[in-house]
């Protein structure tokens, strides 16, 4: 809910193209506490992704910020993040995008071979107290998942290794604190996330703990707070929304982009010192 609004604002030359200084091709972002914790480090140099697993992490093509591009960070004024979710699913070190993991299995659902309800198996049943049945899908997958490409043995990989972990709630606290300790001359600012919105723009979390969770943690590290489920009251859902009723409609992320520019340049001299 957060990239796409900057886009047009970076297309509209209201904020510089973060992404591009830093050398990336498209914008790489993160759902969860842990995975941003992982895209830190790589902006900061101090990590990387397996090329292999990069796809299924972030968009464009694999980058680690070199020095000089790691210059420009210390010339941001201000930074939002916005936490979207606490499941981190990970090969070994690695969290993946859980967007590209669904997308992902429901490829694997798609395939004529595969028995019917195999792939929700293999995905939902993540961390099940009684792994069997999902060992027993990820078998069945694997007996007529192709060998063809490099991608295909990359996938077959992440079908025998995906792992899922919950962040713990302290986790949100701890990734805010280390994301204004790697900005210190910016003002930092959280966005929430509403998984989606009902009639009369009554926001619905989940999980329901995290939006909850994530302003304490604000109100320790004293960082403002944006809500955007105040624009879909100001503006009602049909303009607002798309037919999902979770993401922005296409010509309303203009109207979410300024909003945020404002609120960043309202709060930008409050910046912690």
């Amino acid at each position: 809910m957060l990239n796409n609004p900057l886009l047009v604002m970076m297309r509209q030359r209201e904020i510089a193209p973060w992404q591009r200084k830093l050398g990336f091709t498209r914008t790489p972002y993160s759902l969860s506490p842990l995975g941003t914790r992982q895209l830190l480090a790589i902006f900061q140099g101090e990590a990387s992704v397996p090329d292999r697993l990069w796809p299924y992490c972030y968009l464009g093509v694999p980058h680690v910020p070199d020095a000089g591009q790691r210059n420009f960070l210390s010339t941001l004024d201000f930074v939002f993040i916005e936490l979207s979710a606490l499941a981190e699913y990970r090969v070994g070190p690695v969290v993946l995008n859980a967007m590209r993991i669904r997308d992902m299995a429901a490829r694997i659902a798609a395939m004529p071979d595969v028995p019917k309800g195999a792939a929700d198996i293999w995905l939902d049943r993540l961390g099940s107290a009684e792994p069997g049945a999902r060992r027993e899908a990820a078998k069945a997958i694997l007996k007529v998942y192709p060998r063809d490409t490099p991608e295909h043995e990359v996938e077959r990989e992440i079908i025998v290794e995906l792992r899922i972990r919950n962040s713990r709630l302290t986790d949100i606290g701890d990734t805010l604190g280390m994301i204004r300790e790697a900005f210190p001359q910016a003002r930092v600012a959280v966005v929430l996330f509403h998984f989606c919105y009902m009639s009369g723009a009554r926001a619905i979390d989940w999980p329901p703990e995290l939006n909850r969770h994530a302003i304490a943690a604000t109100r320790d590290f004293k960082m403002p707070v944006f809500d955007p489920a105040g624009l879909v009251r100001q503006y009602g859902n049909d303009v607002a929304l798309d037919e999902d009723q979770r993401h922005w409609a296409p010509a309303f992320n203009a109207v979410v982009g300024r909003s945020l520019v404002d609120f960043a340049r309202a709060h930008a001299a409050g910046r912690r010192t």
